[in-house]
Parts: structure tokens; sequence; C-alpha cells
């Protein structure tokens, strides 16, 4: 992980902005559910600023919880037992919990590092693994471009799409065999949208929507403000536009995907 990537996850606006909402609430909660009922110890690698943890401490309180993380700023809203720590290398013994789970994070490492991670979470999990990934993600609907160094990527740093064979298989090298799978996060888009605005809006294609470049380290101090105006015209202004754009939105034909697959593994043989 870069210096620039590492500061990317210590902005607190990030983690404060991942509120417990309701679809957040309603993905936590159905993750939550696929814990098994004998498993009564967790780690949740790359726990981020806890939701996941928190919501098992209070639903069940009799279990262990672990939160795990790399960023110090994201810990500090985690209520749970914790540590800070990498994926790649978890300071766990082997088979430490029973159930180990990763939400939202395998998507963002590097070839070498998502190999490493997946045996560290094979090794400290005792039966159980739940990992959660985004699902058939188009990456390049999200590119932004550094306005320094000109670099295009991911503005949220996500480095490959899962689709159900994927998630499937996802451990079975690791001796782990898929039992259960949801998909989660229904969003429906209007059909040919990005083509849409690729071809009469280009100059959005990439515009920049991170707080930092992992590469460079570029910074945009403003971009996590909220500009609010209260001039009535510009708001009238608004209202019609909205009033027109919305016109040709009543008949464009929609397509509805799941945003996220969900997957409980067990280890063969048990």
């Amino acid at each position: 992980m870069s210096q620039f990537e590492q500061e990317y996850y210590e902005f607190d606006e990030f983690w404060n902005s991942e509120e417990f909402n309701n679809s957040n609430r309603d993905r936590i909660k159905a993750t939550f559910e696929l814990i098994p009922a004998d498993a009564n110890s967790i780690l949740d690698v790359a726990c981020g600023n806890g939701l996941f943890c928190n919501f098992i401490a209070a639903e069940r309180p009799q279990m262990r919880v672990m939160g795990l993380d790399r960023s110090n700023t994201a810990l500090t809203h985690v209520k749970t037992e914790k540590v800070q720590s990498e994926i790649t290398s978890l300071p766990f013994n082997e088979r430490e919990f029973d159930c180990v789970s990763a939400l939202q994070v395998l998507e963002h490492l590097t070839v070498p590092d998502f190999r490493r991670a997946k045996r560290e979470i094979a090794r400290v999990a005792g039966r159980y693994a739940i990992i959660s990934v985004p699902y058939k993600q188009r990456l390049e609907d999200e590119y932004t471009r550094c306005p320094s160094c000109r670099t295009i990527f991911n503005y949220d740093l996500h480095l490959r799409s899962f689709d159900d064979r994927d998630a499937a298989e996802l451990l079975s090298e690791e001796g782990f065999a898929c039992v259960k799978q949801v998909k989660f996060g229904k969003i429906i888009e209007y059909a040919g949208r990005k083509q849409y605005q690729n071809q009469f809006f280009p100059e959005n294609k990439y515009r920049w929507n991170s707080p930092i470049c992992p590469l460079c380290g570029y910074k945009d101090e403003n971009f996590l403000k909220k500009i609010e105006t209260s001039n009535n015209s510009a708001q009238l202004k608004k209202s019609l536009l909205q009033c027109l754009t919305k016109l040709p939105k009543m008949i464009w034909p929609k397509v509805s995907r799941d945003y996220w697959i969900i997957s409980l593994y067990k280890r063969k043989g048990q």
C-alpha cells in the first residue's frame, strides 16, 4: 500500500460518511443472519468504522467480536475488541475464530495481496468465513482522473469485480466450500445511461471524484465539503431544470441489478 493510499483511508470524513442508514442497516442485517448459530467468535477483517462489529455485539452480546483494520482513524469508531493490522498478515493463531468475515475489502487488493489475504482468512477461520464483494460491478463506470498526474483509477479504489462463479469458488483452493449466497443492494439504472453521458457529456467521463490521488498524492481539500446556495433565482432555475429532465426519464427504459453478493463458506470436512 502506498503512502498516499494509506492517507486515503485516514480521512475521518470518509468514515463519518459511512453512516448506519437504511441501506447499510439492511445489508448488515442480511450479513449478520448468515453467521451460523454455532459460531461463538468472529473476526471482522477490514472492519472499517465498525458497522458490522458493533451490530453483532449488540445482537449477540455473548459472542466474542474482534475488529481489524489498517486505519487507526476507522478503528476509533469500533466499540468491540479491535486491532490495527493488515489483512495480509493477521496477528492471530490458526483457527482462532469460529468465523471470519471480510466485507467489501477483497476488491481493493492487488493480485499478490489478494492471494495472501485469502490464505490468511482461511488460516485463522475455524469453521466458517463470510465474504461480501461487489457483484458484476462495471469498474470503468466509476473511473476518475487525477488533475495533477492525469492517472485514471476507480474512485473507490476497486481493482476487480465478481460474478456468481467467482464468489462461489473464492475460497475453494483454501479448503472452504460455499454453502449459501445472497445478493443484496438492488439498484435501478437507466439503460444506456453511461453511454449517453459519455457521448454527450464527455467532459464528465473522468471528472475528479476522490479526496486524494493514491499515486501522486494530489488532494482536493474541498472535495468532501457540501456547497450550499441561498440564491433564489438559482434555486428556481434548478427546479425548472429538474422538471424538464424528469420528462424523458419517465419513458426511459430501466434495468435493475444487485450491488453485492454475500457468501457463507464452510471448511471442507466439517
